[in-house]
């Protein structure tokens, strides 16, 4: 039976906003993909986690560029052990935070004088999947340190 570990999500605080328009950018010139970039970091304190999601695009030909970080505070009844609590914060706490980024960058470009810009909605849970695919892909390809084999364990040697 698995065991439940009961969370609450305390506050949201924005920490780091940068926006740009593009001055030469015209109203009318059809949709242009904007490519994102989201990332997200975790930080546990006692039974506290903290959560910081920043997203952003950087591509010169779109209307605008920007980058909105937020940090999420959330507290357990008990801490999980560190696997679940990196899926807690990488899928459950970035979900519960998602929408606020969202809602500035919406108001940021609607400010702007620019179409709002609504981030589609991400599937959390399929963006960790291809994180922690990603990351075990990393650590196939990291050739062992000296002195360790791939599995870790320390190679004997004999000295004369």
């Amino acid at each position: 039976m698995r065991e439940s570990y009961s969370f609450s999500f305390n506050d949201i605080r924005i920490v780091d906003i940068m926006f740009h328009a593009t001055p030469n950018w015209k109203k009318g010139e059809g949709d242009v993909p904007l490519d994102t970039s989201l990332n997200i970091e975790y930080s546990p304190r006692g039974k506290k986690l903290l959560v910081r999601i920043s997203l952003s695009n950087d591509n010169q030909y779109s209307p605008f560029t920007f980058m909105v970080a937020g940090i999420g505070f959330f507290e357990f009844e008990k801490m999980p052990n560190e696997e679940i609590l990196e899926t807690v914060a990488r899928v459950n706490c970035a979900a519960i935070m998602f929408p606020y980024i969202r809602e500035v960058v919406a108001d940021l470009t609607s400010r702007a004088g620019l179409p709002p810009f609504h981030h589609s909605p991400v599937n959390f849970h399929a963006l960790y999947e291809e994180y922690k695919a990603a990351e075990s892909e990393e650590l196939e390809q990291k050739p062992p340190a000296p002195g360790k084999r791939a599995s870790g364990k320390k190679k004997q040697t004999k000295t004369k």
